[in-house]
């Protein structure tokens, strides 16, 4: 019996296993790359040194990873924004058909 509530014990002490880039896709490195993509920094000693590692497949998934977050994050940014763009594409078709108007009317 004490065995058994050592080891339920023991079980409920254990840390959770820590995942890492290649199992969920969304470690530190993503943000690490995605903030140097951002800034504009030149990414050759990173990808240098993956190659040198013999790891190019690891940062090519990272990358990946980046990318797809950054479509998504421009696919909703898109869709936030196309109701008021259609609303500003009809409002300038409104001006546009009343300025032709006001050019007849002063061209007669």
């Amino acid at each position: 019996m004490k065995t058994r509530l050592f080891c339920s014990i023991k079980a409920m002490d254990a840390k959770p296993k820590r995942r890492t880039v290649v199992e969920n896709g969304d470690g530190g490195e993503d943000l690490v790359l995605a903030t140097l993509i951002g800034n504009g920094e030149d990414l050759g000693p990173i990808v240098r040194h993956a190659f040198e590692m013999g790891r190019p497949e690891s940062l090519f998934h990272q990358l990946k990873s980046v990318v797809r977050k950054k479509e998504v994050e421009i696919e909703e940014l898109c869709k936030s924004h196309y109701e008021e763009f259609i609303l500003a594409v009809d409002e300038l078709r409104g001006v546009l058909v009343d300025a032709e108007e006001l050019k007849s009317e002063l061209c007669e």
